[in-house]
């Protein structure tokens, strides 16, 4: 089984990325993008486009933009046969890819003041569990559980379900009676990234693409690295 793929990609609040991409995207989009007040939050929506250009242009799939629908619950999805997830966190947008349904949350690690602050989404024993284990425990659960929401579409927000998942083993999750394989690591640079699939088949990817640089706005290069997982 083709294994998903996972992109990450430094963004800033420097430059502008729209008007600079090459690539044509959807005038619904392109106000989309105009919508965003910061750079950063505009660049990071059209960086996750941008990556998904690229993916599919490597793979050598036709694709266009345009080809992006959602579920009532705004989950965007693909009728070509690949599911894919996008996340962003201050600095970085995720991208993963995948032929089964995946979830991805990544979240910059930084000091937290107060971990009871989090009760709507963490429970009495998974707070109990951070206060002794500490802020990696803290970001592995939260991580979790934004990438198994993702992946059913349900979001973190407002769905009523984040504390009805349970972690009955490490890397492994459970909600409405379906298990999710997740694989956390931390990249080099303290981003906190956790999968979530279905598929325990699937579950084996072990490197993600970094991007490296922006050439000159047109294109993207990417350094291959290796994930360590927990």
């Amino acid at each position: 089984m083709e294994r998903p793929q996972l992109f990450l990609m430094p963004t800033d609040d420097v430059i502008d990325l729209l008007g600079r991409v090459p690539f044509e995207m959807p005038a619904d989009q392109i106000g989309t993008a105009r919508s965003y007040r910061r750079i950063n939050d505009r660049n990071n929506f059209i960086a996750a486009r941008w990556l998904l250009v690229e993916f599919f242009k490597l793979k050598g799939v036709d694709f266009n933009l345009s080809d992006i629908q959602y579920t009532n619950a705004g989950k965007p999805f693909l009728n070509n046969g690949y599911h894919f997830s996008i996340s962003h966190t201050k600095g970085m947008v995720g991208l993963l890819v995948g032929k089964t349904r995946v979830g991805l949350d990544i979240e910059i690690i930084k000091p937290i003041e107060n971990y009871y602050e989090f009760s709507e989404v963490l429970t009495a024993t998974e707070l109990n569990i951070i206060a002794h284990s500490g802020l990696q425990t803290f970001f592995r659960f939260w991580t979790a559980k934004e990438a198994i929401l993702k992946l059913t579409g349900d979001g973190i927000v407002n769905s009523g379900l984040v504390n009805s998942i349970s972690f009955p083993e490490p890397n492994t999750a459970i909600l409405k009676e379906q298990t999710f394989t997740l694989l956390p690591f931390i990249t080099p640079n303290d981003i906190f990234v956790t999968i979530a699939q279905l598929n325990p088949l699937a579950a084996s990817v072990t490197d993600y693409f970094h991007v490296t640089e922006l050439s000159e706005l047109r294109s993207l290069k990417y350094d291959k690295r290796g994930i360590a997982l927990f």
